[in-house]
């Protein structure tokens, strides 16, 4: 059973991968007794993020998220507008004609 001190953002493919392992993490350490606090939820994406994208990381806190599901919500939205961006430069390149 994966553990959620193993938990990384690049592990995983996408934010709702990551959400849903976080998830079904939280949920068995609840059934088990194991107290996880939402500081604790929200504070492990945070922590990992890669270590190229420290600013990112910098932008996030100081959003001031309080719960869990607020910033997982946000990368989610980050991540959907990230792959129109990608689609949209790769269906005409920067600096070809219209």
């Amino acid at each position: 059973m994966a553990n959620l001190a193993h938990l990384r953002f690049q592990d995983l493919k996408s934010v709702s991968k990551y959400k849903s392992t976080m998830h079904r993490i939280t949920s068995v350490m609840k059934f088990c007794e194991e107290n996880i606090s939402e500081e604790d939820m929200l504070e492990k994406p945070l922590r990992n993020f890669h270590a190229s994208n420290v600013l990112l990381q910098q932008q996030y806190r100081h959003r001031g998220f309080t719960k869990c599901s607020e910033l997982v919500s946000c990368l989610l939205l980050a991540e959907q507008n990230n792959e129109l961006l990608l689609k949209n430069h790769q269906s005409r390149p920067t600096g070809s004609a219209p």
